[in-house]
């Protein structure tokens, strides 16, 4: 843009930035501080950043469900295997008690 012309075209492609918008552009290092963001940013930074934070929790978010998935299931399986092994031993104890009544 040059010098001559108006204001109004530097602001046109500017917005105001959200809470939100300063906590990702903060986070991003784009802005040092929430405070030393100015009143209007360029939409294309903000759009940027917020696509970039979006990709980022995504990513962040999947990896806790899986996390937790797995965790759910090892710890499933681990249950069902102590469960399993309680089970035989009971049945072990079981016959045995069958085979003392049967031999006296």
């Amino acid at each position: 843009m040059s010098k001559d012309e108006p204001q109004i075209f530097n602001i046109a492609n500017k917005t105001r930035p959200t809470r939100w918008d300063k906590r990702i552009l903060t986070m991003y290092k784009v802005y040092p501080t929430q405070q030393e963001i100015p009143d209007f940013v360029s939409r294309n930074t903000i759009t940027f950043y917020r696509n970039k934070f979006r990709v980022h929790y995504s990513i962040a978010t999947m990896a806790l469900i899986g996390l937790a998935f797995f965790g759910t299931s090892y710890a499933g399986n681990r249950f069902l295997k102590i469960k399993n092994e309680r089970v035989l031993l009971e049945y072990y104890a079981q016959q045995k008690e069958l085979e003392n009544k049967k031999s006296t």
